[in-house]
């Protein structure tokens, strides 16, 4: 993610957690700026430090899910299972978003960023934890009975019931593409290639002007 959709994202979560309060958006936004080296919010802030302050205040005898209102859901889903999945469906709908843009079938386009959502994971299972498919936030990083990361289908599918997710993932795409001359393009499409072994057929890449289009609409 570039630095201009990190901030558009900040942005939009940011002005969520001040409509509603929900917790798991401060904590988007501190992830997203502290990844990018992006300043925080100081309303962010002042919510973390309200809540340890109020946490601190009871010496550790109030649940800090209580304080931050964070409550399990059912079975093996939790609160921030939504949130995490969102943010890793705008990760991986942008990359489809670009290598769309440059004239991939979406097919190949998610083989790619299911294949760059597995290698992320594997190279840094630590910074990554919140890329893994269907994690819960349950299991410690070293688990290795669960490695069922995300297919193909199953990103097509987010990618059908996240319509408005993925048209935010194409603006953003576009805005990050907009001055990319043609040796960018061949570095991005090699960088991509590179991690599957398969023939990718293209079809009419977007011009300059189309991009534009998608960022006015």
């Amino acid at each position: 993610m570039d630095k201009f959709a990190a901030l558009n994202n900040i942005e939009n979560y940011t002005d969520k957690f001040n409509e509603t309060g929900f917790f798991p958006h401060a904590m988007q936004v501190f992830i997203l700026a502290n990844s990018n080296s992006l300043p925080i919010p100081k309303e962010i802030l002042d919510a973390i430090e309200k809540g340890f302050a109020e946490w601190w205040k009871c010496d550790g005898k109030k649940p800090l899910e209580e304080i931050f209102n964070l409550k399990a859901g059912k079975g093996n889903t939790t609160v921030l299972a939504k949130g995490w999945k969102n943010l890793r469906n705008k990760r991986l709908f942008t990359i489809m978003a670009k290598l769309m843009f440059l004239g991939w079938k979406d097919r190949d386009a998610s083989e790619v960023a299911c294949r760059w959502l597995e290698e992320q994971y594997i190279a840094n299972p630590e910074k990554y934890r919140w890329l893994k498919h269907a994690n819960t936030g349950r299991k410690g990083d070293n688990d290795t009975q669960e490695k069922n990361f995300l297919s193909s289908d199953s990103l097509l599918k987010e990618k059908r019931n996240n319509k408005k997710l993925f048209a935010e993932s194409q603006r953003d795409a576009a805005e990050s593409m907009i001055f990319w001359d043609d040796q960018k393009k061949q570095t991005v499409e090699k960088f991509y290639r590179q991690l599957v072994n398969v023939s990718i057929e293209k079809e009419n890449p977007k011009t300059t002007e189309e991009l534009l289009k998608i960022l006015v609409n």
